[in-house]
């Protein structure tokens, strides 16, 4: 498998059935380490579901049959379907890397995800439903930190009318006009850096530390 770089390609997508490569814009010289690593990972997804082979029969059959509708239906629903495989293997691996924390023990035979912290999350996965006023994240290990876990942090909940999960376009402006306007990211950061041994009271735009 190849990684290219298009200077004339906007988005990243993954192609090939003998010879495998993943496209990258141009761009993605400059993105930090985390966001090209979650590209790669998803596009990885695309090639493992052998998406290219899918994508050219579903033109084909476009092609064929164009004046169908259920046709072009099938064609969007494929892709939907495709894009959200792809985002749930790389959940997978990230549990898999939790996984491979617990087991592995550290010099004093505890397993290593008690003393490590791990925060995965991505605002930008779809834009219609998550923004930079509303980032869905998931933060892991770090019991022996004294973190708690197994409970759902919604900063929202409480300045608004509520979800409706059958009207979602009622709390799409969530994306970008936060509801709770003093809930920032960086009071999680905050309280990570704190909980590493960090002595500061301010991370960045922090107004205070989130309790866990």
């Amino acid at each position: 498998m190849r990684v290219l770089q298009g200077s004339e390609t906007e988005v990243p997508h993954a192609w090939g059935f003998f010879h495998l490569a993943i496209v990258l814009p141009g761009q993605a010289v400059s993105w930090p380490a985390e966001r090209l690593d979650a590209v790669l990972l998803h596009e990885l997804g695309h090639l493992r579901r052998q998406d290219g082979l899918a994508t050219l029969l579903a033109r084909l059959a476009g092609i064929i049959y164009w004046f169908h509708p259920l046709v072009w239906w099938l064609q969007k629903r494929a892709r939907e379907d495709a894009e959200r495989a792809c985002d749930a293997f790389a959940i997978e691996q990230y549990a898999y890397f939790l996984t491979r924390l617990s087991e592995t023990k550290d010099l004093n035979g505890k397993p290593l995800l008690d003393t490590t912290m791990s925060l995965f999350g991505s605002g930008m996965c779809y834009g219609h439903s998550h923004g930079n006023a509303n980032l869905p994240l998931v933060l892991a290990g770090g019991s022996d930190l004294g973190l708690k876990h197994g409970s759902h942090l919604d900063f929202n909940q409480g300045h608004f009318g509520g979800y409706q999960l059958d009207k979602p376009g009622e709390h799409y402006g969530l994306c970008s006009r936060p509801a709770n306007p003093d809930a920032h990211m960086s009071n999680l950061l905050l309280l990570m850096a704190q909980r590493m041994g960090v002595e500061t009271d301010v991370l960045g735009d922090s107004n205070k530390v989130i309790e866990l």
